[in-house]
């Protein structure tokens, strides 16, 4: 053997054509059992998730307390701070208008999230609000915006409007309480 000479194939080299699927069988195979039993743990604990987790958050229910109720709470808190009998309007706009920007969401399915007066006002349009509440509304948010934003300060009665304004809307448009009179109509009739 000629140590300076080149190395020589002693056979030609085979092209071996394995399809994608032979490949597949082979991984089964070879580890089909493990496959098997890591299936069987999965579908296991996910029954198992399902039939003690699930129970435990239906067993423990919350009674449901209507917004509607929930906001007229917030309301009477907001009277009972006294915000702006000791000067703080801004808090007090603050806080009516989040009440309000619930109570419009909820009820006419508005988006007021990080949406202008205008823009609340606008979509308030297509809705099926009273036709007096508008143009309440609009003084309302020129009131709440000149105090938020420009330092304006507002008189008494427009305070007391404002509050009253809220209140009234939440009450008379409130859904679960137009149903009950509704139901209570059919049922008189």
């Amino acid at each position: 053997i000629d140590e300076k000479a080149f190395i020589k194939n002693i056979k030609p080299i085979k092209e071996v054509s394995i399809a994608w699927y032979e490949y597949l069988i082979h991984f089964i195979k070879k580890y089909g059992w493990w496959i098997f039993i890591i299936l069987i743990f999965i579908s296991a604990g996910i029954y198992l998730y399902q039939k003690f987790y699930k129970k435990k958050i239906n067993s423990i229910s919350i009674p449901s307390i209507p917004l509607e109720v929930t906001l007229l709470e917030s309301l009477k808190n907001i009277k009972e701070k006294k915000y702006w009998e000791n000067g703080r309007f801004k808090k007090y706009y603050s806080e009516l208008s989040n009440v309000l920007w619930q109570f419009l969401e909820y009820r006419y399915s508005i988006q007021t999230f990080e949406k202008t007066s205008k823009e609340i006002l606008e979509s308030l349009k297509w809705s099926d609000i009273p036709n007096e509440y508008p143009s309440e509304l609009s003084r309302f948010f020129e009131i709440s915006d000149g105090v938020k934003f420009a330092k304006f300060n507002p008189l008494q009665k427009d305070n007391i409007h404002s509050f009253e304004l809220i209140k009234e809307l939440i009450i008379n448009q409130s859904l679960d309480l137009i149903s009950i009179d509704s139901n209570k109509n059919h049922e008189d009739e």
